[in-house]
């Protein structure tokens, strides 16, 4: 059956922002975690001089949100916290929402940048099935030229990069579209412990997904830096390509 983009349970989101070779470091502002999420309280700030890195994180919603810098790029990561019960999918919430929760402040930080040559997003997400044949039956669902039998079938891993091009003002700008695919199994085991010595006993819970991880990012070939206004309508084209995959699958477009 298709797949609504409300279906997709996300874990990560990141954004990453590449700068012009000549740019970077010298005399550019770092992004403040606090300044890009107002309402967000640093809880620890990492500086590495030598390598000219810094890593700043703090707590978003349900999930941990990182902002990382490092010579020639700067990295926002907002990821569900680890999870105590492998069998409960948490997640950052509803997709499209979570997605504008954490993009829109990346993009007014990205409206004030002169030095971008080009950007990235990525999205970890979990599609639920309620057992193995049904993970299979969406995976086919989203990527029919694949055709897999759960009979014949197991331990799926798929990736692929379909290029693409986006027009920004006036520019046909190529892109990569990586997307890695794979159904996932989860089970808990008794812990049956004789003689003082813990032995794994019957399976008594068990989750099945579908996992999406896409990296979807604008080449490295273009070394010009964007007009700040299109460095956003770029990273926003890029988020709705991924919601698009995520609902579309299909690996041959």
């Amino acid at each position: 059956m298709p797949v609504e983009l409300s279906q997709w349970l996300p874990q990560v989101i990141r954004a990453t922002a590449f700068f012009a070779p000549s740019a970077a470091g010298e005399g550019r502002a770092e992004p403040e975690l606090d300044e890009v999420y107002p309402d967000v309280e640093v809880e620890s700030k990492e500086i590495r001089k030598p390598l000219g890195e810094t890593q700043q994180l703090g707590s978003l919603g349900v999930g941990k949100i990182t902002v990382a810098t490092a010579p020639g790029r700067a990295d926002f990561v907002w990821k569900v916290e680890e999870e105590e019960a492998p069998l409960q999918s948490q997640s950052l919430g509803d997709l499209k929402s979570a997605l504008a929760i954490f993009l829109d402040p990346v993009c007014g930080w990205l409206s004030q940048q002169s030095d971008v040559t080009r950007v990235a997003v990525g999205v970890h997400a979990l599609l639920p099935a309620s057992d193995r044949d049904s993970a299979y039956a969406q995976m086919n669902e989203l990527l029919p030229e694949v055709n897999l039998d759960p009979k014949s079938s197991g331990e799926v891993i798929f990736q692929i990069n379909r290029w693409f091009t986006l027009e920004v003002d006036g520019e046909n700008i190529r892109c990569n579209r990586i997307s890695r695919w794979a159904t996932i199994h989860n089970f808990v085991n008794q812990l049956n412990v004789v003689g003082g010595i813990p032995h794994p006993g019957p399976k008594i819970a068990e989750s099945f997904s579908v996992t999406s991880q896409l990296d979807f990012n604008s080449s490295a070939e273009r070394t010009v830096p964007l007009k700040s206004a299109d460095a956003v309508e770029l990273i926003r084209n890029l988020a709705k390509e991924a919601t698009e995959t995520l609902v579309n699958g299909k690996i041959s477009q």
